[in-house]
């Protein structure tokens, strides 16, 4: 419990600090949680990435089920979010970085070519549209065939963007979250 809040101070200061990269006042909710992990296959998931981890909430639940087999990325680009979250989650087949742009390049060095599930918490709303489009070739280009791109934001503002890089596209809407939240599932 006190862990718990002392997450949720810590992401609100971030928010802060930081509004641009830090999109919302409070960790994500357990209703979003389970939501945005719902398609996952944990049985045949051969590497995952998380992208905008903040203080863990996915990375945690991510932690107790990635398969012995299986490998996890885990970005986050604020820096006392991210030294937390490698004291937390130490484990062989997980690895922390910061440039969810570098994305590739960490697969690549891990001789990974691809990964089977991207899962997204970055705050699309507040990046200008050549970071989105970046951000968007780079999991494209690093999605496997037939793999997931799992998202959720505050708004509707990146539906059409991402029914023009993925060939299907499911909206759902977590109205038990703060703010409520739209969780985009693209297929490559």
């Amino acid at each position: 419990m006190i862990q718990q809040v002392a997450d949720k101070v810590r992401f609100f200061y971030s928010f802060v600090k930081s509004p641009k990269t830090v999109g919302s006042i409070t960790p994500s909710s357990s209703f979003l949680t389970k939501r945005i992990f719902r398609d996952v296959n944990w049985e045949n998931a051969q590497t995952v990435v998380e992208l905008g981890a903040g203080t863990g909430v996915f990375t945690e639940w991510i932690s107790q089920r990635l398969p012995a087999h299986a490998a996890a990325f885990i970005f986050e680009r604020d820096d006392h979010m991210r030294s937390r979250l490698s004291e937390r989650f130490q484990l062989p087949n997980l690895q922390i970085a910061d440039d969810g742009l570098a994305l590739q390049e960490v697969l690549c060095k891990q001789g990974l070519d691809s990964a089977d599930y991207i899962i997204s918490s970055l705050p699309f709303a507040n990046f200008s549209q050549e970071l989105r489009t970046q951000f968007l070739d780079t999991i494209q280009q690093t999605l496997r065939p037939g793999g997931l791109f799992i998202a959720y934001q505050y708004s509707r503002q990146m539906e059409s963007q991402l029914r023009n890089v993925f060939t299907n596209v499911e909206t759902s809407l977590v109205p038990i979250n703060l703010p409520p939240a739209f969780v985009y599932t693209c297929k490559k």
